[in-house]
């Protein structure tokens, strides 16, 4: 799942803008950033 001024990278959700912008917090505020990732494979 993709979700927009986000990407994952290695097991955390990191913001894609740059450091002087503001984050876009609205995926942690509504729980959507947790539906990010791989997940666990064994």
């Amino acid at each position: 799942m993709d979700i927009k001024g986000w990407k994952y990278y290695n097991h955390a959700a990191i913001p894609t803008c740059a450091p002087h912008e503001i984050v876009d917090i609205g995926p942690i505020k509504d729980n959507t950033i947790w539906k990010m990732g791989g997940g666990m494979r064994y």
